[in-house]
Order: C-alpha cells, then sequence, then structure tokens
C-alpha cells in the first residue's frame, strides 16, 4: 500500500479535478431532494454510492457524501430557526445541519477502501449504518 503523501502527489491536477467533481456531483445528488412536481429527481440519490466508489481517497469520499447529506437537507436550517424562533441562537440551526450532515457522511469516510473487493461490503454497511438507529434518526435524506 502506498503512501498517503505518494498518493497524494500522484493524484495530481486530473486526480483533483476528478475529485472535485465528484464532491459537486453528490451535491447536485442533494440538490435533486425536494423539488415538488419533480419528485423524478430524487432518482439520483441512487447514485451517490457509485460516486462514493469512484473516489480516490477517504477524505473525497467523505466530501462526495457530505456534500450530498448537505444539499439534500439544505432547508434544514431555515426550518430548525423557524421552530426554535427565540428560543435558541441564530448559529444553533446551522450547526444543527452541518452536524447532521457530518454525522451521516462519518459512516461512509470510514468505511470507504481503495479496493473494489472490500467496497462490496462496505458499502452496504454504510448504508445499512446510515438507515437504521441512532444514524438512521438523523439522516432525512438517506437512500
Amino acid at each position: 500500500m502506498r503512501s498517503r503523501r505518494v498518493r497524494v502527489a500522484a493524484m495530481g491536477k486530473r486526480g483533483m479535478t476528478r475529485s472535485l467533481l465528484l464532491a459537486v456531483a453528490g451535491a447536485l445528488c442533494g440538490f435533486a431532494w425536494g423539488h415538488e412536481g419533480l419528485t423524478w429527481l430524487t432518482g439520483f440519490a441512487a447514485l451517490v454510492p457509485v460516486l462514493w466508489s469512484l473516489a480516490c481517497s477517504r477524505w473525497w469520499a467523505g466530501a462526495t457524501t457530505l456534500a450530498y447529506y448537505l444539499a439534500a437537507s439544505r432547508g434544514l436550517p431555515f426550518g430548525a430557526g423557524i421552530f426554535f424562533a427565540e428560543s435558541a441562537p441564530s448559529w444553533f440551526s446551522w450547526a444543527l445541519w452541518l452536524v447532521a450532515g457530518v454525522v451521516n457522511a462519518l459512516p461512509w469516510l470510514l468505511l470507504w477502501s481503495e479496493t473494489p473487493r472490500r467496497q462490496a461490503w462496505t458499502l452496504p454497511a454504510a448504508l445499512a449504518l446510515t438507515a437504521v438507529p441512532p444514524i438512521g434518526f438523523i439522516g432525512w435524506v438517506n437512500r
């Protein structure tokens, strides 16, 4: 297994661009949620595990799923601000949104692997971890 420094150097500009595009695609898949009359767009959520498996590093895999969760739950800060109104500071709803996104992306970050053979069991494990409690309670947009 190559060291991290060698992997980052080998990634180069092309790999960095690819990784950034995967994260943007994850955000677009998340943004597909919540459009009235266009419910068929939610099918793009099925692409997120594919994007995750195409990531070239653990951190980019985590960034891709984090972008998905944050984009998909983009209404949470505003809804929480209305719900909590004067009883919580304004930053609380934004912190709630960010923490929920990180908690949901964490299993994907931790279970990512370079090898397709290992991804064959870590992908279903990540799906299961984000679908059932306790993480499943926090995940509003689990696939």
